[in-house]
């Protein structure tokens, strides 16, 4: 009897311990699905954070980089200015260097700029032209003075003792055109040297100055090279080389100027040209902007040739650099 109350009661306890085993059991899983989700809320909170943080560390590298980029561009922009500025440095330097290496070996007063040009009267011209003018008026006159000669026996037959008629006037342009050499003295800046009477070398030169003047300085430069090659040892080529000088400077060719200038300096320093050049090239120097050396030659006029034009002129310019 005992033993069946046991087994009743052991019945029922199973029986309420397999009761309560599935509720148990579901509130352990609820327990684990709201940790699990709760896990899952706090890893997703903390991605959102992380991932504020990264956007917000991006969006300032963002920026840098822009500030860097802008600061880049700008250096870029000096760097072409700096260039731009370098190369017509260069430029003028190239053209400063081309000048200075024609003037190797000369003293600092060989590189002298130009006096300023007197211009050469037309007298000079004239002059030149005047001994072929004159042997043309002596020959149409020889003619008539020998024909004033035969006619002068017959006119005096009326007079037995007549005195003999004078012979016959050259024309009047002929003494004239003869004296106008010697009568022509050539200034300071321009000196003129006639040669032969036939004009020669000296007229191509005059005609070659005579366009230069008129403004048609490719044909008168032409005409000059040429009388200097013809002949290299004529007084006048220190006159021709300045005047080959000014045509470079009429056409702004200014750093060939200073090269033609400084030749008449260096071959013929002791030239009434020299100090005429050198003042020229002082004004070439300047126009490509090249100050420093303009100075030089200009205060080196003023200094080696002061009671000349070119320097008084030089004294002035000096004063607006």
């Amino acid at each position: 009897m005992a033993f069946r109350v046991d087994r009743m009661v052991g019945c029922i306890l199973i029986a309420m311990c397999a009761a309560c085993a599935p509720q148990q059991g579901e509130q352990s899983r609820a327990a684990s699905d709201e940790w699990r989700l709760q896990n899952i809320e706090a890893r997703f909170l903390e991605f959102q954070e992380s991932q504020k943080e990264r956007e917000a560390q991006l969006q300032t590298r963002v920026q840098d980089l822009d500030g860097q980029l802008s600061a880049v561009r700008q250096e870029l922009n000096d760097t072409k200015t700096k260039a731009g500025e370098l190369q017509a440095e260069t430029a003028a330097l190239k053209e400063a260097l081309r000048a200075r290496l024609v003037a190797a070996g000369e003293a600092p007063l060989a590189d002298v700029p130009k006096a300023a040009p007197k211009p050469v009267p037309a007298a000079s011209a004239t002059a030149k032209a005047a001994p072929e003018k004159m042997t043309a008026s002596a020959k149409k006159a020889a003619p008539q003075k020998k024909v004033a000669e035969k006619a002068a026996p017959k006119a005096a037959e009326p007079e037995a003792k007549a005195p003999a008629p004078a012979p016959a006037p050259v024309p009047a342009s002929a003494p004239a055109m003869a004296a106008a050499p010697a009568a022509e003295k050539p200034s300071a800046a321009e000196t003129v040297v006639v040669g032969d009477a036939s004009g020669g070398p000296e007229k191509l030169y005059e005609e070659g100055v005579t366009l230069v003047r008129a403004g048609d300085v490719e044909k008168g430069r032409k005409l000059l090279d040429q009388f200097i090659g013809d002949n290299p040892n004529h007084t006048l080529v220190p006159n021709a080389l300045y005047w080959m000088g000014e045509t470079y400077y009429h056409e702004k060719r200014y750093a060939q100027a200073v090269l033609t200038f400084k030749e008449v300096v260096r071959r013929f320093p002791k030239h009434d040209k020299a100090a005429a050049s050198m003042l020229k090239t002082g004004f070439s120097y300047e126009k490509l902007g090249d100050k420093s050396n303009a100075r030089f030659y200009l205060q080196t006029l003023v200094e080696d040739y002061p009671s000349s034009s070119p320097a008084e002129m030089a004294r002035k310019r000096l004063a607006s650099l």
